[in-house]
């Protein structure tokens, strides 16, 4: 470790930085699950917002003609919900540069949020930077990067560098502490209501630490009014925003809830560790929890007691965060990497270590051999941390090429068609070789003004709205069924409206056994009016 330690910590921070941003900067097509429907989703929202500067102003046909292919399809309904980022942000972006490249930057920003945020607490805590810091770019490819929950990913940025704030001007601006979080809270509302009721338990547990500890002269109910008054403060425009909500929408409620067993919320924590290769993810998640147990147990590590109570609040939230609620699921999962990263910011190495190659006189030879294998583990967690950020790199860029060519196949339709999908159980979800198309569909958005059924037009997340002629419309497993029911293919009982119809399996030679005429292509489009067997095929 001699020579490792001849590189300054902020530089092995940087050097991983760069490896977190170069697979956005690398692909046109993020291949993470939900990433193409929300780009559709911006889509539409630029484009009314062109339609309406058309109408302004001078006589800009073409951005006319386009909102008015897509007004006929959908509608947006502005309301102040807390997962607007995505929907604020890049359609202002997209009047600047191209829509694609404002979407690509979105997720990017977000990510060196995430981790300059990670980074910028642990320094706020310790105020010393440290090898240790850079264990949570372990945690960047994970699920919630992989299934594209990009509002979320804005919100765990946006709510570490709040956190930081409170710390680190706290106790000596207390107005300064209040005026910054004040700002980030309102703008992690916006991004997400998990990551506001995050934030709020971890200040809580802030300031009920700072009360447990007084002097000597104890705890006057003074004192606790006044700190948890204080605390408040910047969460009250953002309850305002939530409770108008249910003011102005007396329907709006918080949906189906659906808790997991209680058991699994253990097994949950590997969630963190996701990626695309099971061993390697294994690896690192092992390797992890050794170095925080064991570097508790042989006194290499240091637990800030302020953040103790910090860190216990954000666990008593992911114990009682439903699995599903407000329409969204993973909702408990998704408070896994931010669980993780708040751990990695509160525990930092003792001072002996790894600032000095001695130890005192007074450590036992064990105690040496403890901080020393510690040591090598540290490092063994900052490489693996750079092979998975390069391995993800190899494989966007992979997918990506896939994913372009895909795109030929969309650019087939007639500006403003009608889309059914019908999508194999082996399209949906990731894998190492080839890309997500659970949303793939979407992009004909892009392509073609078209409609698409499927894209996310939740109530209580999104302002996208479809119009009422279209609020019906089929199922993509269910059409999926519907090529394999024994009677055949019968396009006078397909959905009604849809003029064409794509058909998506990651193994067509497997899914599409009993249907000759499919085996050789992951995705066909085809008018409904023909029969089934007399498909063409537009791509591969």
């Amino acid at each position: 470790m001699l020579y490792f330690r001849r590189v300054p910590p902020m530089m092995v921070a940087m050097g991983l930085l760069i490896l977190t941003l170069l697979p956005v900067m690398l692909v046109e097509n993020p291949p993470v699950v939900d990433y193409p429907n929300h780009l559709a989703r911006m889509a539409i929202i630029a484009a009314q917002g062109a339609a309406q500067g058309a109408a302004q102003g001078a006589a800009q046909g073409a951005a006319q003609g386009q909102a008015t292919a897509l007004d006929q399809y959908y509608q947006i309904n502005w309301q102040a919900l807390p997962n607007l980022a995505l929907d604020v942000l890049v359609p202002v972006l997209a009047k600047i540069i191209p829509l694609e490249a404002a979407m690509r930057g979105f997720l990017a920003v977000s990510l060196l949020l995430i981790t300059s945020g990670g980074l910028a607490l642990s320094y706020a805590v310790w105020r010393r930077w440290s090898y240790w810091f850079c264990a949570l770019f372990v945690l960047i490819e994970g699920r919630v990067l992989l299934w594209g929950l990009l509002n979320y990913l804005m919100a765990m940025g946006l709510l570490l560098w709040a956190m930081a704030a409170w710390v680190h001007w706290r106790e000596r601006k207390p107005g300064v502490a209040i005026a910054v979080t004040s700002l980030l809270a309102v703008l992690v509302y916006f991004s997400h209501i998990a990551g506001l009721v995050a934030l709020a338990a971890m200040i809580a547990g802030w300031e009920f630490h700072a009360l447990l500890h007084r002097p000597e002269s104890g705890v006057q109910p003074k004192q606790v009014v006044m700190r948890a008054g204080l605390a408040a403060l910047p969460f009250i425009l953002p309850a305002i925003l939530w409770l108008s909500r249910f003011w102005l929408a007396p329907q709006a409620g918080i949906g189906t809830i659906h808790y997991a067993p209680i058991w699994r919320k253990i097994d949950m924590l590997f969630f963190a560790f996701k990626g695309y290769d099971s061993r390697i993810d294994t690896l690192t998640a092992v390797l992890f929890g050794v170095c925080v147990v064991w570097g508790l147990c042989c006194g290499g590590w240091r637990f800030d007691r302020r953040m103790k109570y910090a860190w216990l609040g954000l666990v008593a939230v992911y114990l009682a965060m439903p699995s599903y609620i407000l329409t969204g699921s993973m909702a408990d999962k998704r408070l896994v990497p931010l669980l993780l990263m708040v751990l990695v910011s509160a525990v930092a190495p003792a001072p002996a270590w790894p600032d000095s190659d001695s130890v005192s006189d007074s450590d036992s030879a064990r105690g040496r051999r403890g901080r020393r294998w510690l040591n090598w583990g540290v490092a063994a967690l900052i490489v693996l941390a750079g092979f998975r950020l390069a391995e993800l790199s190899v494989i966007w860029h992979r997918q990506d090429a896939i994913l372009t060519a895909s795109r030929q196949v969309l650019r087939q339709l007639p500006v403003g068609a009608t889309l059914a999908v019908a999508r194999a159980e082996s399209a949906t979800g990731y894998t190492m070789d080839l890309p997500p198309f659970d949303h793939f569909p979407a992009l004909a958005v892009l392509e073609r003004q078209a409609l698409v059924p499927g894209l996310f037009a939740y109530d209580t997340q999104q302002i996208l709205r479809y119009q009422p002629a279209y609020q019906i419309q089929p199922n993509p497993a269910h059409l999926w069924q519907k090529l394999h029911a024994p009677t055949g293919f019968n396009p006078d009982e397909f959905a009604a409206g849809f003029a064409f119809l794509l058909v998506m399996s990651q193994h067509p030679d497997r899914d599409f056994a009993a249907l000759p005429g499919l085996r050789d292509a992951r995705l066909r489009l085809m008018p409904v009016t023909s029969p089934l067997m007399q498909l063409y095929e537009i791509a591969r």
